[in-house]
């Protein structure tokens, strides 16, 4: 029975004393891992803008500092230069003159047709019976039935001739045209009118488009697919200022019409003008951010030493950008990693050292435990 107890506490004194070495190991390990590498420790500066400082605080080693307000600084500017991208559609002046020319040549046509489709009144010489009264009389009353039925067809081709011009037109200026028989001179004056202002170029809003004058713009050509730089913006005409150049254009084309007749080719031409310089705003957003890409990271770097904060100084935004950049930097390092392995090196030599201790055990004097620890 006594054998038995002695037994069951010489095991319970093994189990403590294992106990004891696994404890005290992790305890000396702990230990000794951060006396030997005090830099495992990341001290925590909790300063805010305008604290008094309490203490001087140095780098403890070299790091990169980036100033963020500079490299944003950078990139606000890299942005701000970017010339805003403006498309110049230099085919709408064609354009327009197709629509103009298509559509005067429906309504000649129209009118040719409705000519021929009346008879002829018949010749005297052909018809010597016929008295000359009663053929003249014939003459008047088959060209006035001409007339009716042309005016009948071009009035019917009215729908046709606006959608193909890209314009309405009301009732008194379609019968200025049908009057003047549709005539090639009033579609060369519109067209001409056009093409003098938009080869100039027209912008919808000339003030929004004058505010990129101190750096100028980029005009893209859409058919060429080139681009040029344009200091000079005042040239083009705002969508107002070209009504005003279609008078100012057509008083020396137009002077030998009539009232009725030039202020009818005024008019479509001014309905038909729309601005030729349109800005990209996409291209525009890209090209901002394609320079903001561009613009690299500021880094300072900060020496081992070089004091960071002084003691009694008031804390300053960019001392606060410093301070979070090294506890950055240090918890970028794989402080952890560091650890767990200075920890398993000296694990290793602890072990090796009792192995040895181990193997002299017998020669000892006094406690096991008080050996192991001393």
């Amino acid at each position: 029975m006594k054998q038995e107890k002695r037994k069951t506490g010489a095991e319970r004194y093994h189990r403590l004393n294992d106990y004891f070495k696994w404890l005290l190991l992790g305890i000396i390990t702990l230990t000794v891992t951060v006396s030997i590498y005090p830099s495992l420790i990341v001290k925590q500066h909790a300063y805010l803008l305008g604290d008094v400082v309490d203490a001087d605080v140095k780098a403890p080693k070299d790091f990169l500092f980036e100033e963020k307000t500079a490299t944003e600084s950078n990139i606000q500017a890299a942005v701000e230069s970017v010339r805003t991208v403006y498309d110049h559609d230099t085919t709408l002046a064609d354009e327009l003159t197709r629509q103009v020319n298509d559509a005067f040549e429906i309504m000649q046509e129209t009118t040719q047709e409705g000519m021929s489709a009346a008879p002829d009144v018949s010749d005297p010489e052909n018809s010597p019976g016929m008295l000359e009264s009663q053929t003249e009389a014939d003459r008047l009353r088959i060209k006035a039935e001409k007339a009716e039925q042309v005016k009948k067809a071009l009035w019917e081709k009215k729908p046709d001739f606006e959608k193909k011009l890209g314009i309405t037109l009301n009732s008194g200026a379609f019968s200025i045209l049908e009057k003047e028989g549709f005539s090639n001179d009033i579609a060369i004056y519109i067209t001409k009118i056009l093409s003098e202002i938009l080869d100039n170029g027209v912008v919808a809003n000339k003030e929004i488009f004058l505010r990129g004058a101190d750096k100028g713009i980029t005009l893209r050509q859409i058919d060429e697919k080139t681009e040029t730089i344009v200091t000079n913006l005042r040239k083009f005409y705002g969508l107002d200022q070209s009504m005003v150049m279609v008078r100012v254009i057509g008083q020396p084309l137009l002077k030998d019409t009539n009232y009725n007749l030039r202020n009818f080719i005024v008019d479509v031409a001014q309905n038909l003008i729309r601005p030729n310089i349109t800005l990209n705003k996409s291209e525009t957003e890209d090209r901002k951010k394609q320079a903001a890409s561009e613009i690299k990271p500021i880094f300072y770097k900060i020496k081992a030493g070089e004091m960071l904060l002084r003691e009694g100084e008031i804390v300053t935004e960019l001392q606060l950008l410093k301070l979070k950049a090294l506890e950055s930097q240090f918890k970028d390092e794989g402080v952890y990693a560091k650890s767990l392995g200075a920890a398993m090196v000296i694990v290793s030599l602890f072990i090796v050292m009792h192995i040895l201790y181990l193997s002299h055990l017998n020669r000892l004097p006094g406690s096991y435990n008080r050996n192991l620890l001393f």
